[in-house]
């Protein structure tokens, strides 16, 4: 008896080498280093609580005031005049502001952060969108119900970290701030922004206004099934834009592998199969290789070649 279990692992061992037809579902999410986050966090607390104490200059309070108008413009969905009047006004704001040192606008973006986390975690425990809540986040709850990541009792599905770097990123984009060194997002938490786009994806915003209206016209069940494999289509083409824009930001990201798993969503079986083996060419070993094998399998068979 003894003698047959040498066999048996043998058995056993090549049985987990073959590959096996096996769907590709889960996309690879960006590795984060948890305590490069709270290092950052504790960070921007310390620089808000200084600059609370210590008053800012006059002209960085200034620009902070014209971005509140133009978060409250927006979530008000205020016309294009209005908006350009506003953005006017920031922009002016911002060259004065800059001259008083690019860690004065550092303060002023922790201090509305740390505001803004504050006024999301009121908003759930009330249902209430503020005006302070607007004057920092312009439309953010309106995006968030947009993009399906706030549920009916009024939880946002970003966790803290993500709610916190999505803000900063908005900031920046906002005051075209991304080219400063001292702004810029650190590598780890651009990982948990492409985090938040990869376990949340949804549809462009034109291809869901088309599939709503397609679906308020009452179609039948197999134009449904239609209408629901155009979102998934849409879904993952978003996703795997995303996929290549991190890929591109962090080259510890396993680009290949999360394009196969894209493309097999999107049921482009070729395209999945030429990743699947681009990753195994280059990783013939590895925590992916088995299930890159495995999915390869996957698409070919469905690919019909």
């Amino acid at each position: 008896m003894l003698a047959l279990i040498p066999v048996l692992v043998a058995v056993l061992a090549f049985a987990l080498m073959v590959p096996r037809s096996t769907a590709a579902e889960a996309i690879p999410l960006p590795v984060v280093d948890e305590r490069v986050l709270l290092a950052i966090s504790d960070h921007d607390a310390a620089v808000s609580a200084k600059a609370q104490r210590e008053a800012l200059p006059g002209t960085v309070r200034a620009l902070g005031s014209s971005l509140r108008d133009f978060n409250v413009k927006q979530a008000q969905d205020a016309d294009e005049a209005t908006l350009s009047i506003v953005r006017n006004d920031l922009n002016r704001g911002l060259g004065p502001a800059l001259a008083e040192g690019i860690d004065k606008l550092v303060a002023l973006r922790a201090v509305q952060v740390e505001g803004f986390l504050i006024e999301v975690r009121r908003f759930e425990q009330t249902g209430q969108e503020t005006d302070e809540l607007k004057a920092l986040g312009g439309p953010f709850i309106r995006r968030m119900r947009f993009s399906g990541w706030l549920d009916a009792q009024n939880h946002v599905a970003l966790d803290e970290s993500e709610r916190r770097v999505a803000y900063k990123a908005t900031w920046n984009g906002v005051l075209s701030l991304d080219s400063h060194p001292e702004l810029a997002l650190s590598l780890d938490e651009t990982r948990v922004l492409y985090r938040l786009f990869l376990r949340l994806p949804h549809a462009p915003e034109g291809l869901r206004d088309q599939l709503d209206a397609a679906r308020r016209a009452g179609p039948n069940a197999k134009t449904c099934a239609e209408l629901a494999g155009r979102e998934r289509f849409g879904i993952e083409s978003w996703r795997l834009e995303k996929i290549k824009k991190l890929a591109a930001l962090d080259p510890t990201y396993p680009r290949d592998y999360a394009v196969g798993v894209a493309e097999f969503r999107r049921a482009q079986f070729p395209a999945a199969a030429t990743a699947f083996r681009k990753w195994l060419e280059a990783h013939p070993d590895g925590p992916l290789s088995l299930r890159a094998r495995n999915h390869l399998k996957a698409s070919i068979e469905l690919g019909g070649y």
